[in-house]
């Protein structure tokens, strides 16, 4: 009987609950109220109902009581009365289920109706968001300018003098760089004191990049020798002179960190004439027209930016961003002076 309850249960709509807690113990004996329940069940089952027991909050109770030779059922408001023949025990039983399932169905027709549950809502599409491309990042500028500073020695037989230089170094390319170079030897002291100066354009290729680099370069220009006397008698106390000047050279660049690059140079030059100053048949001052410089420096790099909208120009404005060298690009240094 329970299996079948439970059966009804996944089936029926509405649960019934068939009571005979009504009956006394005499009473259960004389109607055989388990085959009674039995069938009454059995009935309710096959009408589609689903049986539990009274415990579980049925939604329809069938009372089953007796009274004197009849039994009365009770669902819901409506009743129904069987006389009870002993002698004829299974057609009563039968009666019995047989008004209990019109009870049943008068009971079920006057419950409410169940609230009706609204299908679930389908699920809105996600709405992807609308893509947007989203400019890419602007290269970081390629280093354009190098300010170079460097002091070193020229050797010019017969002598050996210190120099200054500074310099700038355009990037044409990754790896040709347009140099500008401008340089001092002074040689001061005794009645001649000469200040050597050198102009120099030229340009170098780069054959090495990364925290080591090496360039070969060409500079070409113009050698200005001022010289002053300071003997009484002399006839020329202050003079000058311009020479051609080229010099080949070989730079090594090392970038032990990030903020400083020091380069390392080596040149030799050859100007059209040689220099001597003499005296009363004595010689003060001689530098052959070829000459070894060696020189040191350091680089500081200029990047140059065009900044449109600019809040002090109207349209736009190019800035220089000046910082030390710390990248992969190779620095211009400071050009040699050449005698």
């Amino acid at each position: 009987m329970i299996l079948l309850g439970l059966f009804a249960l996944a089936a029926s709509p509405h649960t019934v609950a068939v009571d005979l807690s009504a009956l006394d113990r005499k009473s259960y004996l004389e109607l055989d109220a388990v085959t009674l329940e039995r069938g009454v069940v059995i009935r309710l089952v096959q009408e589609g109902f689903a049986v539990v027991t009274p415990n579980a909050s049925p939604e329809i109770r069938l009372r089953i009581t007796r009274e004197g030779r009849s039994v009365s059922l009770v669902a819901g408001e409506r009743s129904a009365v069987v006389e009870l023949d002993p002698k004829h025990l299974r057609e009563f039983h039968l009666e019995v289920a047989q008004k209990a399932v019109e009870l049943t169905r008068a009971a079920a027709t006057a419950l409410p109706e169940p609230p009706q549950t609204p299908p679930p809502e389908k699920p809105a599409a996600p709405v992807e968001p609308a893509v947007t491309s989203s400019p890419a990042p602007e290269p970081p500028p390629r280093p354009l300018w190098n300010v170079l500073a460097a002091g070193g020695i020229l050797l010019r037989a017969p002598g050996l003098d210190p120099f200054v230089a500074l310099a700038t170094r355009l990037a044409a390319t990754p790896v040709v760089g347009v140099h500008l170079e401008v340089a001092l030897a002074p040689v001061v002291g005794g009645p001649l004191s000469a200040y050597d100066a050198n102009l120099l354009v030229g340009a170098g290729l780069q054959l090495t990049q990364g925290v080591f680099r090496l360039e070969l370069g060409l500079s070409l220009g113009a050698h200005l020798h001022v010289f002053t006397v300071d003997v009484l008698g002399a006839e020329e106390r202050l003079g000058s002179r311009v020479d051609f000047v080229g010099r080949p050279f070989v730079r090594g660049t090392l970038n032990p960190v990030g903020g400083l690059l020091v380069w390392l140079q080596v040149g030799a030059g050859l100007s059209s004439r040689a220099r001597e100053h003499r005296l009363q048949g004595q010689l003060l001052y001689s530098r052959g027209a070829l000459w070894v410089d060696v020189q040191l420096g350091l680089v500081v790099k200029c990047v140059a930016k065009w900044v449109p909208n600019d809040s002090t120009l109207s349209g736009g404005a190019m800035r220089c961003i000046v910082r030390m060298a710390s990248e992969t690009r190779p620095k211009v240094r400071a050009r040699e002076l050449w005698r």
